[in-house]
């Protein structure tokens, strides 16, 4: 039997003196949670699943998709997945992976009105100054009874059960 992990804890810092040295975000997921990767995509993939019954038009966003887990799952899942993201290299990463990003702030992207079935906002919120204002061009965007997605950082590790 291999290692059962039943919890994953990336350290804020430590996260950010990875990316610093490293520039990959290939990389720090490795390092940081190599003993619970398995476990963290299996429940990013159950995640995505869950979101299939909000398949209208098959478009999914991805807002703030740092290491592009949810944005590949979504793929997987047979979604057309479409992903924003501010840092540069997160976003060479994800287009070098055949992923359908945009690189820069969501308002900058100009999407159609009522364009997704679906849009991800995964940790995202708490690290903007004025959120109602991605909150507003979310609500433009997805289209009438689509699924807006958000999940805070709830502490300060992840916690896989």
């Amino acid at each position: 039997m291999g290692t059962k992990c039943s919890r994953v804890f990336l350290a804020g810092l430590f996260f950010l003196l990875v990316f610093r040295v490293l520039n990959s975000y290939n990389v720090i997921t490795r390092v940081t949670i190599s003993c619970g990767r398995r476990a963290i995509v299996e429940r990013i993939e159950e995640e995505i699943v869950e979101s299939l019954g909000y398949r209208a038009h098959n478009r999914l966003l991805d807002v703030g998709f740092g290491a592009g887990s949810y944005l590949s799952a979504a793929s997987k899942a047979g979604w057309n997945a479409s992903g924003i993201e501010v840092s540069k290299p997160a976003f060479e990463q994800a287009r070098k992976a055949g992923l359908d990003v945009f690189c820069g702030q969501l308002l900058e992207a100009h999407y159609p009105e009522n364009y997704f079935d679906v849009v991800l906002a995964v940790e995202v919120l708490e690290h903007l100054p004025r959120p109602r204002e991605l909150v507003r061009e979310i609500s433009r965007i997805l289209r009438p009874c689509g699924l807006f997605w958000r999940r805070p950082r709830i502490a300060r590790g992840y916690h896989i059960v």
